[in-house]
């Protein structure tokens, strides 16, 4: 579960950066990678923070390594974000998720 968590960080920071060089996230004509269905198929993914709030707790020691890669990607500001929500974010099923995309479009 945990892992999974990144893929939707990196993918935020790829639709980032391509936005800052005014470039279209999109071309499917590089891979299926980049097209757009794949593209919020790993944004869809996303279940939130209180999850795993074990990442953040320093008396977790087994979340370390996960720790310093989310520190890593993540600016001081965003890492303080999620961290402070962990005590009143829940984890969020797929199916609800599912729904919040599937109504959106």
């Amino acid at each position: 579960m945990c892992i999974a968590v990144f893929r939707p960080i990196r993918e935020m920071r790829r639709m980032e950066l391509m936005e800052e060089r005014g470039d279209y996230p999109y071309d499917s004509g590089r891979n299926s990678y980049y097209s757009e269905e794949a593209c919020k198929e790993r944004l869809r993914r996303y279940s939130g923070w209180g999850g795993v709030s074990q990442v953040f707790d320093e008396r977790f020691p087994a979340m370390s390594n996960l720790r310093r890669q989310l520190r890593e990607q993540l600016s001081d500001a965003e890492y303080a974000a999620p961290r402070s929500s962990t005590l009143n974010s829940h984890y969020t099923p797929q199916v609800i998720i599912d729904l919040r995309w599937y109504n959106r479009n």
